[in-house]
């Protein structure tokens, strides 16, 4: 295992130095990927291995870029989807997820002319592994504002590295992970992707650009190799067949139009600087600071404060525990890490308009007329955190105090968790901690249409739009409703009971069910299935209309209903008792 983390190690440090390992010589040559090509060593990498293929004109178009559907099927083939080489288990865990999510994936296909069917079987393959998401799909093909024209979307950077972590299963070290390094334009970054981001870049997996990761910039086909390749070095490091020689042979730059892909800057010349500032947060667990300069390298970074820091008080000597925030000081910074920390006064600073500071100082005080906007966790030290949105319109967070108290309406509360998101809120604060607070909630009942649908070990949430048209997200209360159990999908019409805004109770307003077994009669407008389980199951008859979708599985297409005869084995999902969709999974 150590010599594989070496080799990853390495590899990274050659893309991080923009230098590539030697040309070695692969079938497969591509005519618009020169010798010396910045990206040559990753795309031999990966169209060795067939993860990304080039065409059939022997191009493999470089600056090309990946869209959703072409980066689905590099996926599926990283996931272990197989073509004809499956063996039969195989080709029955193919045959099982499509027939799972047809009826879903053709829910796109039928409302955008530029869906592209051919990858369907991939695309079901990756939802059934949970690598992409029902909500993903939403992305593949948009429409434009304006004139409405379809446009397919290509991969962006921060979507490379969500993907891929969930290919190789590595959802709960991402969501786990905490940095004390930010990239300058981390407010760009969306908050889902951003633990992906920062643990593929602690790898080694991805970098910035002069500091910047250009989270949404879409990537092209050789961006792509370089992330796949760098994922397979890592997690993988036996797929990778490159070898980085001893002496490697200095590539060219990236040209200006091609967004490039690079590891951590090389730490063997890190910039010291002397910063004066103040402390903005302290994060104990991880031993860090925020602060504010008007260095604008280190202005709102989080540094991390080593051991043998030389840290001062008042001229006195301090430990890390000793600081506080809102103290100005002069320090000096390396990287990431602040060595040298003076501090030189307790006052807190005035935040620039572009700021909101996150300690509110002074003594305690009350709020009244806020509403909890949302609840989780300090990603730093695990800590629960309301989201509070003020009488103001401003939100804020607050921690919540371990020895807080706290109301529901006339009744003391368990836990901070069973405040309800929506909940009108009295609260007494002090610095960012709530010592109390008194929650009011209403409940009520809602149909909807769902949009998109979250699920995480933690809160789950379900986007949907009101009978007004209303866009509105719920969150799930744990233990009480399992969209998955009631066979919630994206356009399923559901009737939420809500508490405030989080959902006890999922109605689906046209029930979902399923029949598998074989086929004894067919009718011109149904057909009659004897299900396998129980044994002395009784033969049901089920609808069919002109939105059925017929599947032949073993030739992967769409057929008509007039392919259903009598001995055939089927699989049907049923809604308000007519067949949605209609899997012959043998004759």
């Amino acid at each position: 295992m150590r010599r594989k983390a070496v080799f990853a190690a390495v590899l990274a440090a050659l893309l991080a130095a923009g230098t590539a390992p030697a040309r070695v010589t692969y079938a497969m040559t591509f005519k618009d990927v020169p010798a010396g090509h910045w990206a040559e060593k990753y795309i031999d990498a990966v169209t060795n291995k067939g993860v990304i293929t080039g065409d059939l004109s022997g191009s493999f178009r470089p600056d090309a870029l990946m869209d959703k559907f072409e980066f689905s099927r590099v996926l599926a083939k990283l996931s272990g989807y197989k073509y004809a080489d499956a063996n039969e288990a195989e080709k029955a865990a193919q045959t099982a997820a499509y027939a799972k999510y047809a009826n879903f994936i053709k829910l796109y296909s039928n409302k955008f002319k530029l869906w592209n069917t051919n990858y369907d079987q991939e695309i079901a393959y990756l939802l059934n592994k949970g690598a992409l998401l029902e909500e993903d799909l939403n992305k593949f093909v948009i429409t434009t504002d304006g004139d409405m024209a379809e446009k397919i979307m290509a991969v962006t950077k921060e979507e490379l590295c969500v993907f891929l972590a969930r290919v190789y299963g590595k959802d709960a070290a991402a969501n786990g992970y905490v940095t004390a390094y930010l990239f300058k334009d981390d407010a760009s970054i969306t908050a889902k992707a951003k633990p992906y981001v920062y643990y593929f870049r602690s790898l080694g997996i991805v970098g910035g650009d002069s500091d910047n990761f250009n989270p949404r910039q879409y990537a092209t086909r050789a961006v792509s190799a370089v992330v796949v390749a760098m994922a397979m070095s890592v997690f993988a490091p036996d797929a990778v067949v490159v070898t980085p020689p001893a002496s490697p042979a200095s590539v060219p730059s990236p040209s200006p139009s091609v967004p490039a892909v690079t590891s951590n800057p090389p730490a063997a010349v890190p910039q010291v600087s002397v910063v004066t500032g103040a402390i903005l947060k302290i994060f104990q667990a991880g031993r860090a600071i925020q602060i504010t300069s008007a260095n604008e390298l280190y202005n709102n970074k989080i540094l991390l404060v080593p051991d043998a820091a030389d840290i001062k008080v008042a001229g006195q000597a301090a430990a890390f525990a000793d600081l506080r925030e809102g103290q100005t000081f002069t320090g000096v910074a390396s990287d990431v890490e602040i060595t040298q920390i003076s501090v030189t006064s307790a006052a807190a600073p005035s935040p620039s308009p572009s700021q909101t500071p996150i300690v509110v100082p002074g003594a305690p005080q009350t709020i009244s007329g806020a509403t909890l906007s949302d609840k989780g966790y300090d990603p730093t030290d695990g800590a629960p955190v309301l989201t509070v949105t003020l009488a103001d319109g401003t939100e804020r967070n607050y921690r919540f105090a371990a020895q807080a108290s706290l109301r529901r309406g006339s009744a003391a509360v368990k836990t901070w968790t069973d405040l309800r998101i929506g909940d009108a809120l009295t609260m007494v604060v002090q610095n960012d901690a709530a010592s109390s607070v008194s929650a009011t909630g209403i409940r009520s009942t809602v149909d909807v249409t769902v949009k998109e649908i979250h699920i995480t070990d933690t809160f789950s949430k379900i986007t949907a739009y009101d009978a007004n048209n209303a866009k509105q997200t719920y969150t799930i209360i744990p233990g009480m409703a399992d969209p998955y159990a009631e066979g919630v999908r994206v356009g399923s019409r559901l009737r939420l009971t809500l508490d405030s805004l989080e959902i006890e109770k999922i109605t689906p307003l046209a029930k979902t069910d399923s029949a598998q077994g074989s086929v004894t009669a067919v009718g011109s407008a149904s057909v009659t299935v004897k299900p396998v389980s129980p044994a002395n199951a009784a033969p049901r008859t089920i609808s069919l209309d002109r939105n059925t979708v017929v599947i032949d599985s073993e030739r992967g297409a769409v057929v008509s209903s007039g392919a259903i005869y009598v001995g055939d084995q089927v699989y049907v999902v049923v809604t308000g008792g007519v067949a949605k969709t209609i899997t012959i999974l043998a004759e």
